[in-house]
């Protein structure tokens, strides 16, 4: 039997075939603390402007819009995420694997017994991934990203709250890809957001010509889908991807995730953008490292749920380990304090023996051979660090010191040998010595 293996908040679930009453996983420890940040939360608005849903540690939380004592609204050893209020605020959508696979569910903003909304089987034939759901304007169904791990593209689909699809409802990416790698026309569709009532669908469409997910190599773009006769118009055209729409109430604004292009290396941005005069600014150039092609990307999205506020006058964000108010058009930032007690259950610890070797060890890949000017001398990388040895069979030798985090590599020597030049890299930033 295949397994699935889902890290949630220091603890292993594991996903096995057939699981449809639960996860298979008993808890077996317990951990409760309070915490004033999180990681990696998504985040809505209820449509009163009052509340805040967000995601923390694989529970769902509200918290008042000011800010302060978050109250938890579902518990449980499974992984909830991604929660969308419903137009009239009486329900939140949100993906879940508490039934063994991930699945789209239901429950009430003050907590209860949560809704199973679709019934896939994550290891089944017809097993689907669902990712970043966003309700249509009348509440009648929610429009989801799938994608089976199999072909690896995302159709977008739609289904009423009791999990029935709407065939006729449906941007279907091409399956498998072209053999040749021409995949332009094909959706990235996670994130996709309705604008004003039922005027149209934003979604990120590839433009690009290779075959797979990766915006550093290639391009997708934010397009607009008339509802519901397909009809598409391409929003944006960053030289980098656009991702992740999400549109103002009134449809004017448009805020979307890019590539900002800081001096210590790409990092994700947001960008606004006023339909109404076409004019772009940067509203944030920090929201996340790069995270382009990750496996996070691949399971939750580029980046956590943002939400406009109901009037349009403001975006609610998390970054940097808060929940963050950010004023439209001026983009001024403020934080949203809040205070979450959580209360989890886990399962097992587990623990692997791992051999580490800390003699000699021989290097099997040697790269970036620079002899010295007077031949006496070799440099090269191995290990991710620079080396010398002495010609014709000496004894290697790290050349530095540095930090173990650190790699090193291009070595250079100086016209007149005295002298060996190198780059290095950790995920403080890169130097040249």
């Amino acid at each position: 039997m295949r397994g699935v293996i889902l890290l949630v908040a220091a603890g292993a679930a594991a996903r096995l075939n057939g699981q449809a009453n639960g996860l298979p996983l008993q808890p077996t420890r317990h951990i409760r603390f309070e915490t004033h940040e999180g990681t990696w939360m998504s985040v809505d608005v209820s449509p009163d402007g009052r509340t805040i849903v967000f995601d923390l540690l694989g529970d769902l939380y509200t918290v008042p819009m000011a800010g302060g004592r978050a109250t938890r609204i579902t518990s449980g050893i499974a992984a909830d995420y991604q929660p969308r209020f419903s137009p009239d605020g009486r329900r939140i959508v949100f993906v879940s694997d508490r039934d063994g696979s991930f699945n789209l569910w239901l429950v009430a903003p003050d907590g209860g017994h949560p809704r199973e909304m679709t019934h896939a089987r994550y290891l089944d034939q017809e097993g689907r991934r669902f990712l970043q759901p966003v309700w249509t304007p009348d509440g009648r169904a929610i429009v989801v990203s799938e994608s089976d791990d199999a072909s690896g593209s995302f159709d977008l689909m739609a289904y009423d709250t009791l999990g029935q699809a709407w065939p006729d409802v449906a941007l279907r990416a091409p399956a498998p890809p072209a053999s040749d790698g021409a995949w332009a026309g094909a959706y990235y569709t996670a994130g996709a957001a309705f604008g004003r009532d039922f005027g149209g669908l934003y979604a990120t469409q590839f433009t690009g010509t290779h075959g797979r997910w990766d915006p550093q190599a290639a391009t997708y773009q934010v397009i607009h889908v008339a509802w519901p006769n397909g009809e598409r118009r391409t929003v944006t055209t960053e030289t980098g991807s656009a991702v992740q729409p999400l549109v103002s109430p009134d449809g004017r604004y448009l805020a979307y995730a890019t590539t900002y292009p800081s001096r210590h290396g790409p990092t994700t941005g947001l960008r606004l953008l006023d339909q109404e005069t076409g004019v772009t600014k940067w509203c944030l150039d920090h929201i996340e490292p790069s995270l382009q092609g990750s496996i996070v990307a691949w399971q939750q999205g580029l980046l956590p749920n943002a939400a406009f506020t109901p009037d349009g006058a403001a975006i609610v964000v998390s970054f940097d380990g808060k929940l963050w108010h950010v004023a439209v058009p001026s983009c001024q930032v403020r934080p949203i304090p809040f205070t979450a007690t959580v209360d989890q259950k886990l399962g097992p610890l587990l623990r692997f023996s791992t051999r580490a070797d800390d003699g000699p060890a021989t290097a099997r890949v040697i790269r970036e051979l620079q002899p010295s000017p007077d031949g006496k001398w070799l440099a090269f990388v191995a290990l991710g660090k620079v080396w010398i040895v002495a010609l014709p069979d000496g004894t290697s030798q790290r050349l530095t010191n540095a930090r173990s985090d650190q790699t090193e590599y291009a070595p250079a020597w100086s016209p007149d040998g005295r002298y060996l030049a190198f780059a290095s890299w950790s995920e403080r930033g890169g130097d040249i010595y």
